[in-house]
């Protein structure tokens, strides 16, 4: 009986322990204010299974009547997970353009685009914590104190 009871505890405990599968497709939006200008991010992150990823962020920016509307930054590299840390290795960025731009200079357009290009540097390191893990999504606090919630 003794056996029995330490075998259902031992399954208990090895079931509770497993961490979450972050393979897979996922998605976070992200809006801020800025003086003014209004940011939308909307973020989709594959983590495969063999290690690398890609991350498509579609960036809308809007201030008054001038706008940017699907600014694309691709992202791509290599991950891990350990510890409750998920560490993101960038190997290429990529910010081919935008699909509607209104009111907004071609130079102001290009100095959007390298905010983003040194948001994004290749070969950066980044760290983040996982904080909250649930069956359909994930929170990831940066250095920064950043908390970006994703979810499938």
């Amino acid at each position: 009986m003794l056996k029995i009871i330490l075998i259902s505890i031992f399954f208990s405990v090895s079931l509770f322990s497993q961490t979450m599968n972050l393979s897979g497709n996922w998605h976070s939006f992200n809006k801020s204010n800025n003086y003014g200008t209004v940011l939308f991010e909307n973020e989709t992150l594959t983590l495969n299974s063999n290690g690398t990823f890609f991350m498509l962020i579609l960036v809308d920016v809007q201030k008054g009547d001038s706008f940017i509307k699907g600014l694309r930054i691709e992202v791509s590299g290599i991950w891990r997970e350990c510890d409750k840390t998920l560490s993101l290795v960038l190997k290429t960025l990529n910010v081919p353009f935008a699909s509607v731009v209104s009111g907004i200079s071609q130079a102001s357009l290009n100095n959007i685009s390298q905010t983003f290009k040194n948001k994004y540097r290749v070969d950066t390191i980044f760290l983040n914590k996982i904080i909250n893990e649930e069956k359909n999504g994930f929170a990831l606090k940066n250095c920064s104190g950043l908390i970006t919630k994703y979810h499938r």
